[in-house]
């Protein structure tokens, strides 16, 4: 069991989710620069009733933990790992997104950063994963600058705009902690 808590970094908080994050999960989550380069089950456009069907889904599921990225009290993104089976192996996937007024400012990889080493502690596994489509520059930046490595895993699949593109696999080895 992972615990709920809450991550206060210089720039912005790692929290749970809460009913008065729907609006502002709406906001920041209705963009097609932010549901281009995420997985088909992300609505687009996304609504009030998709923010709380997702913040239900945040604060209930039993095999995810996902916290909200929260700047001057607005929830304006999600980072999350899911319990999910990958090459006939049990493991953690890694997923998130970040509303476009506060991409390439170092946000993203700083969530990474801490909310893995977080995890570290609490999840049973010797590795994370995360998948990400070959033209997301940005996010390969984000899983390269943590420590993430691309495996030779690649299917091809068609993203919202139409293009089809590679979807990359990356892998990290995480430090047990020995203390629970």
């Amino acid at each position: 069991m992972i615990p709920r808590i809450i991550i206060k970094l210089n720039k912005f908080t790692l929290r749970p989710f809460s009913w008065a994050d729907t609006t502002s999960l709406a906001n920041y989550a209705n963009d097609s620069r932010v549901a281009t380069f995420l997985r088909p089950s992300f609505p687009y456009p996304y609504t009030s009733k998709d923010a709380e069907e997702y913040i239900y889904f945040c604060l209930n599921a039993q095999d995810a933990f996902v916290l909200a990225i929260d700047i001057n009290h607005e929830a304006v993104g999600s980072i999350g790992v899911q319990y999910i089976q990958f090459v006939g192996k049990s493991t953690w996937e890694l997923g998130y997104w970040l509303g476009v007024p506060f991409w390439n400012q170092g946000i993203m990889s700083d969530a990474v950063k801490n909310f893995i080493h977080y995890l570290a502690f609490y999840l049973n596994t010797d590795e994370i994963i995360a998948k990400v489509y070959s033209l997301n520059i940005g996010s390969i930046k984000v899983l390269e600058n943590n420590g993430f490595k691309k495996l030779n895993f690649n299917e091809t699949t068609r993203i919202r705009t139409g293009q089809l593109v590679e979807e990359w696999v990356f892998m990290k080895n995480l430090e047990r902690h020995i203390f629970r």
